[in-house]
């Protein structure tokens, strides 16, 4: 999902390094490489023997900040199939899949709701 503030003179990099403490925070590694108004934030951790992943994105100027993260989605076709391929078997495996997809989406919410606040703080200030 990506999301873009205008006129809110948001500082990038303290954007920047406030999503990098969160997802450390989060248990995650992370990387980060920055290029001209732009910052890409890799983040991996270890949940057992899976590996997740997510990548944000932070850029723009501090009157047009863009920010964008992606995690790693399952398909809708997954959840429409659930039914059928617990008949045959395979719901350990769709069972996997859902718990994947909720870890997700239950960090992109945490995610936005963290970069909000930090957006409106930075506005306040």
């Amino acid at each position: 999902m990506q999301t873009r503030w205008i006129g809110k003179k948001v500082d990038l990099e303290k954007l920047s390094e406030s999503v990098v403490q969160f997802l450390r925070e989060k248990g995650f590694e992370t990387v980060v490489d920055r290029a001209q108004n732009a910052y890409k934030i890799m983040g991996s951790l270890r949940v057992g023997d899976a590996l997740r992943i997510v990548w944000v994105s932070v850029g723009g100027d501090a009157d047009d900040v863009t920010v964008d993260f992606v995690g790693e989605k399952e398909g809708r076709l997954s959840l429409l199939a659930g039914p059928l391929v617990t008949m045959f078997g395979g719901g350990v495996f769709m069972l996997g899949r859902l718990r994947k997809r909720e870890f997700y989406q239950k960090l992109e919410a945490e995610f936005w709701f963290i970069v909000e606040a930090i957006v409106e703080r930075s506005h306040s200030a």
